[in-house]
């Protein structure tokens, strides 16, 4: 079973499911993935395509690179396209251990601990791990340890830019922003994942997505803001939404993204509920609540609003037939847009932003933070992240903070609406 492939596959066929599950492989197939991304060998200062880098799950790979770039998804279609035994791991869940953590998903001779170090360590079995920088610094020691002591392991970890020391054993790879010329490619290629409904499509989409390219500087008074705008469009993440927005027949305002794609899910709530307001500060204390125990599926007490959300790609769904009938279960697309709504809890309770700081799961939101309180309270915040990163020796967040608000003063925001007021 060690060494012989096609029995290993055998034995863990009955697991598949679990072993992926956390890859949200139905998820996927409504993705696409952009061929074009480009990485960085930090060993080698080379840049490479990230399918001639990263073909498959082979040796220890850490892939590295700013939210929305792309990172979890590629991770995750290498993981349910492999032919092999694979098994995919948010960080969170490896917090006693990856071992442990996979020993959970397999049952029966599948489940001897003994068996499974074994094929670990003979390259029989490949691991993905997603997210380290979600995680307290001892997860990520305790995965960093596992990956130094089975040296021959395949194996990939995910991870955006923080303050940590990488497996010696592991090879590192910069996930690269898109150029300008795949920034604009990318930007039309979203066609294909839109709502069917949206209104803008095929040529007038593509002819209203080169209208926008061509304008994107308009606003931009200096160098400064022009560069701050081409950086915010270098991500996929950030370039769907503009693509959703167009989609709709927006004219996308790249300070405002996620803003004016939540108003709209506000407008079809209003029309769908006979005027009635989507209840914000409910949900967004539901998903903090959720945060907080490190759960993914998203309540279904919220159906009818969870509905709205996934109509504008704030949310997926994952639907499950049975005997029974169809379950579906909601997670959100990706953290920035959970981090959307967890921001409004941190405005409204200035005790809820001291509580956090040292908290790993919500650096994201205190990089928000830097670009929603007013400039008092961001002064003060700041000083208390200083005091953190002194005592603790981990600037991860307080970089991450640093560099909203280094943007934000090139390109202040025009108005002071609730959103930005002090807790």
């Amino acid at each position: 079973f060690s060494w012989v492939p096609s029995l290993r596959r055998i034995l863990f066929s009955p697991f598949t499911h679990a072993l992926l599950a956390d890859a949200a492989t139905r998820e996927l197939a409504g993705e696409t993935i952009y061929s074009d991304l480009q990485v960085r060998d930090l060993q080698t200062d080379t840049v490479l395509g990230i399918r001639e880098a990263l073909p498959a799950i082979r040796g220890q790979i850490v892939l590295e690179g700013e939210s929305g770039l792309g990172k979890s998804i590629y991770v995750r279609s290498l993981a349910t396209n492999s032919d092999r035994v694979t098994v995919f791991l948010p960080a969170m869940k490896c917090s006693e251990g990856v071992l442990p953590a996979i020993l959970l998903k397999v049952e029966g001779l599948a489940a001897d601990e003994t068996f499974i170090k074994s094929l670990i360590y003979s390259g029989g079995i490949d691991i993905c791990i997603d997210g380290l920088n979600e995680v307290d610094p001892q997860t990520v020691a305790t995965i960093c340890d596992f990956a130094e002591r089975f040296v021959h392991a395949n194996l990939v970890l995910t991870t955006q830019p923080m303050q940590w020391t990488p497996p010696s054993t592991a090879r590192r790879l910069e996930l690269l922003p898109l150029s300008e010329t795949c920034s604009r490619e990318f930007l039309v290629s979203r066609q294909a994942t839109l709502a069917k409904d949206a209104p803008v499509t095929g040529d007038a989409f593509e002819r209203a997505c080169e209208d926008f390219w061509a304008h994107r500087h308009d606003r931009a008074v200096t160098e400064q803001q022009r560069v701050v705008i081409d950086q915010t469009l270098a991500n996929p993440m950030d370039l769907t939404t503009v693509a959703i927005s167009i989609s709709r027949g927006i004219q996308p305002d790249v300070k405002r993204l996620l803003d004016q794609q939540f108003e709209l899910v506000q407008e079809q709530y209003r029309h769908e509920r006979l005027g009635s307001e989507f209840p914000l500060t409910q949900f967004a204390a539901a998903v903090y609540k959720m945060r907080l125990v490190d759960e993914c599926q998203i309540s279904d007490d919220f159906r009818r609003e969870l509905e709205c959300l996934e109509s504008h790609k704030f949310v997926v769904v994952r639907r499950r037939t049975s005997p029974g009938g169809e379950t579906r279960r909601w997670f959100f697309r990706h953290d920035k847009t959970m981090e959307y709504f967890i921001l409004r809890v941190f405005l409204e309770d200035e005790q809820i932003q001291l509580a956090h700081v040292a908290d790993p799961r919500f650096r994201g939101v205190y990089s928000l933070l830097a670009d929603a309180l007013e400039m008092h309270s961001v002064h003060r915040l700041k000083d208390l992240l200083v005091q953190h990163a002194i005592k603790s020796n981990d600037v991860s967040t307080l970089s991450a903070f640093i560099d909203q608000l280094d943007r934000r003063c090139v390109n202040p925001p025009k108005d002071v609406s609730p959103r930005r007021r002090s807790a």
